[in-house]
């Protein structure tokens, strides 16, 4: 088996933390290698989250971590919601209103909406085990203390 392609150092976060993340060696290998965050990146990066699931949710693909919602895709497949801290999502519609926006339906829930082309892989995967933790039980997340905080 081939191994994947290593792409550059992955860039810094929209917020500037300084440090580039890198991601998970099982997202790596489970990635489309596409420059531009894609269906197949949310769903690899999400799945390799631990007990996380995916299932339908309102006719579109759903990433659950014990039956808890943490992300979804839309019915556009370029458009991702994940779940996310209101105070977050304020600083993060303002910093980058490129990448996150959010419609009429999703303003009074704890949710962001991503233009999947817009995002840099290391940030998406940032976003997604941000809305695991947040969704995830206190005792797996014991378990998985390596996600970070």
């Amino acid at each position: 088996m081939q191994e994947p392609r290593r792409s550059a150092a992955p860039p810094e976060s929209p917020q500037g933390a300084g440090v580039p993340r890198s991601w998970s060696a099982r997202a790596r290998i489970l990635s489309d290698n596409s420059p531009m965050a894609t269906e197949k990146t949310v769903r690899s990066l999400a799945l390799a989250l631990p007990e996380t699931q995916e299932k339908p949710c309102y006719g579109t693909p759903g990433f659950y971590v014990r039956r808890k919602l943490f992300a979804r895709l839309l019915p556009d497949p370029k458009v991702l919601a994940v779940r996310i801290d209101l105070s977050e999502r304020e600083a993060l519609l303002e910093v980058a209103p490129e990448v996150f926006f959010l419609t009429p339906h999703y303003e009074g829930w704890p949710m962001v909406l991503i233009r999947l082309p817009k995002i840099e892989r290391a940030d998406l995967e940032e976003r997604l085990v941000e809305a695991w933790r947040m969704m995830a039980p206190k005792a797996l997340l014991a378990r998985h203390e390596s996600l970070g905080q």
